[in-house]
């Protein structure tokens, strides 16, 4: 799960964190995020949709270090402009810090590599 804030949506604070797995949605097993229209599209109006979330307890937090004043580049490669993960440059301070590209599915598909997502990038004011 991602997208979401849990200071605007505090009712999902608690139920919903960032990196849980979506697995069915009204007894549809969930492969794509592309599903998700049409399911929404055909369930019937006012008939709640029940949803499977398996929580993610794995969550990584990364710390990355800037090498110079001229590097720009964290060596991150997103898929289509997006928060997934495409690949890790070889060298690069997110790979220095390993990162991984893809992650094993706890959950649905055991045997299974899924994208990394990106929720969050915090910049630290270094202390002087």
């Amino acid at each position: 799960m991602a997208g979401w804030k849990p200071i605007a949506d505090k009712s999902l604070q608690n139920i919903l964190h960032f990196g849980d797995e979506l697995c069915q949605v009204a007894g549809i097993t969930i492969y794509s995020v592309k599903q998700l229209p049409e399911i929404y599209t055909n369930s019937t109006p006012g008939i709640p949709i029940e949803l499977v979330i398996k929580p993610n307890f794995n969550a990584q937090i990364y710390t990355l270090k800037k090498e110079s004043e001229n590097g720009k580049d964290l060596g991150i490669v997103l898929h289509k402009k997006k928060n997934k993960i495409s690949s890790i440059i070889k060298g690069s301070p997110a790979y220095l810090a390993s990162i991984p590209d893809s992650l094993p599915s706890y959950f649905i598909f055991p045997n299974q590599q899924i994208v990394k997502i990106l929720n969050k990038l915090k910049k630290e004011q270094s202390q002087q």
